[in-house]
Formats: C-alpha cells, sequence, structure tokens
C-alpha cells in the first residue's frame, strides 16, 4: 500500500523512491508506517467484550485512513 503511495510522491515532489515513505516513518513517533493490520487490531479490540463499556468513541488514525468508529449494539460501523 505505501509502496504506491510513495511512488506518487517521489513523481510528483522530485524525490527519489523511498525518500518520503523514510521521511513520513521518521515523523511517527513509532518509527514506521501503519499498516491495515494496525487498523484491523483496534477494529478487532472494539468488536470484542473487552470494550463493552466503550461508547461512541472515534479513533484517530494518521492520514485520515480512518476517522472513527461507532458501536451500534453488536455492530461496529467504521467511518472512513
Amino acid at each position: 500500500m505505501w509502496d504506491r503511495v510513495d511512488a506518487l510522491f517521489a513523481r510528483h515532489e522530485n524525490l527519489e523512491v523511498g525518500e518520503k515513505k523514510r521521511e513520513v516513518a521518521a515523523a511517527n513517533p513509532m518509527e514506521r508506517m501503519g499498516d491495515p493490520d494496525d487498523v484491523t487490531r483496534v477494529a478487532l479490540f472494539l468488536a470484542s467484550d473487552l470494550a463493552r463499556y466503550v461508547t461512541g468513541q472515534t479513533s484517530n488514525s494518521p492520514f485520515g485512513v480512518i476517522r472513527g468508529f461507532q458501536r451500534l449494539g453488536d455492530v461496529i460501523q467504521v467511518v472512513v
């Protein structure tokens, strides 16, 4: 996923392929790019019984990948 985005930045910002990806990763406190599994883990937590007291919360994700979740009974709505 990020390789394609990085290639687009390289072309439009006149960068070497991989440069933008390294910059963004370095600016992240975890020093890496997020991936779909990171978002999946949040969704699985919210769908589990561990989150039974969590309602109406917004889970922020860098770059607007996911804007939030809504738990409606046994259903979680992902807001993109």
